[in-house]
């Protein structure tokens, strides 16, 4: 009953559940690294190229793109609900690459961007709270483009681009942020050990990455 059950909540959405998806994940994942690092150049005020840098980048969005696709594929072929659970777990885990240094400032805008698109069956007014949380990094992004360049077409394409590629990685996260019925729930002590390596993931990317209070 339990898998039959995951299968109808998974059977809304085409995603491949075979192995080689997880290449193939990894492979869109790099591909959107790409055109992240491509904008980062296009915003930055004094233009600089490291080897290191974009390889960290485009890598971390490739493991994003893998671990989702895993995510995927457990849900869709594994039936012990504690193992879907922990792919999921282990996939949002290995997506926190994507918000080291700077980037830590949009987690939460695909934490709670996340959880408002992919959880429709919560009430209207969580999910409308959800999104106003995902609203401020955005805003303090798009912002300060606009205090760099200044208003200008290329201004908005900027900010149109910045867009574009947080709502492709919001999408990408339906395998870990999407329900399941399941019946399965976690620990508490899970859930404390899982929000302090968040936590203690922020505050060393917010650290490091020079964004200090």
């Amino acid at each position: 009953m339990r898998a039959e059950r995951v299968k109808v909540i998974d059977d809304r959405h085409d995603w491949p559940s075979t192995w080689w998806s997880i290449p193939l994940g990894a492979l869109a994942g790099c591909a959107l690294g790409v055109v992240a690092r491509v904008w980062m150049r296009w915003i930055s005020t004094e233009p600089e190229f490291s080897w290191g840098g974009t390889i960290g980048i485009v890598a971390s969005f490739g493991v994003f793109g893998a671990a989702q696709s895993a995510a995927a594929i457990a849900r869709r072929r594994c039936v012990r609900p504690s193992a879907v659970a922990w792919a999921r777990a282990a996939a949002a885990l290995l997506s926190l690459g994507l918000f080291g240094a700077a980037g830590a400032v949009m987690l939460p805008t695909v934490l709670f961007g996340s959880l408002a698109v992919w959880r429709p069956s919560a009430p209207r007014a969580i999910r409308a709270i959800f999104a106003v949380l995902a609203l401020p990094g955005v805003a303090f992004v798009s912002v300060g483009i606009v205090d760099d360049h200044g208003w200008s077409v290329v201004s908005i394409g900027r900010i149109v681009a910045f867009l574009a590629i947080y709502a492709a990685v919001v999408a990408a996260t339906w395998p870990t942020t999407a329900p399941v019925l399941d019946g399965w729930r976690p620990s508490r002590r899970l859930v404390v050990a899982v929000g302090l390596v968040i936590a203690a993931f922020v505050g060393a990317a917010l650290w490091f990455g020079g964004i200090q209070t």
